[in-house]
């Protein structure tokens, strides 16, 4: 179990960014989300490439964003920073915590997270509940329009049943990003206590 100890409750953080820099996967574009009750907006470039992929609303405890991290430097004309040549595709997948999200658990919330995203496979997903699962992955929203004989309800429980199917996947991603987690809390808690002295100390327990 992964925590953060708050040795002062006089410490008030109102907003903590944890980011994963994922390089040269270009599938990450296809990166799905299967909770249910998360927004999510989609936003491309001029030529129709994906730039910015959000979970979760502005004014939510946390919300997560997928973006093109290369084309965001060039957008700041900070073209130095860049290595085209050995990373051509550079995106950031970023945890945003709010106040109320910041906390001794705040490291076990971000991993159990981490399980609501990755690249499904539907190898094991009936033929006949393809097109609904398919739909579910990539446009939720239109899921009434998709199946207009399906009431809220019947769409609920099968969307219920999808994510179950889904989530018996081996989710390599997810495990990927929270191996480099685990590794990485060390340089957290430096990066921490250069903001917060000691009042907060990641742990693992």
């Amino acid at each position: 179990m992964y925590f953060a100890r708050l040795n002062s409750l006089t410490v008030r953080l109102s907003r903590f960014d944890l980011a994963f820099d994922i390089f040269n996967r270009p599938e990450i574009v296809n990166l799905q989300h299967i909770k249910g009750g998360v927004t999510h907006k989609v936003f491309y470039g001029r030529g129709g490439e994906l730039e910015t992929k959000y979970w979760g609303s502005s004014g939510s405890n946390v919300q997560v964003r997928l973006y093109d991290k290369n084309k965001e430097i060039i957008a700041h004309k900070h073209e130095e920073k860049l290595d085209l040549g050995v990373n051509p595709f550079w995106w950031r997948l970023e945890f945003q915590l709010r106040t109320k999200a910041i906390g001794e658990d705040m490291v076990q919330d971000i991993m159990n997270r981490l399980d609501n995203f990755g690249f499904y496979k539907l190898e094991h997903i009936r033929v006949d509940q393809r097109a609904f699962t398919i739909i579910f992955l990539s446009n939720p929203e239109l899921l009434s329009l998709a199946f207009p004989n399906l009431k809220s309800d019947s769409i609920k429980k099968k969307k219920t049943r999808v994510r179950k199917l889904l989530r018996e996947e081996t989710n390599q991603f997810a495990e990927e990003l929270k191996e480099v987690l685990i590794q990485n809390l060390p340089k957290l808690n430096t990066e921490l206590q250069l903001l917060v002295g000691e009042f907060l100390t990641l742990e693992n327990q």
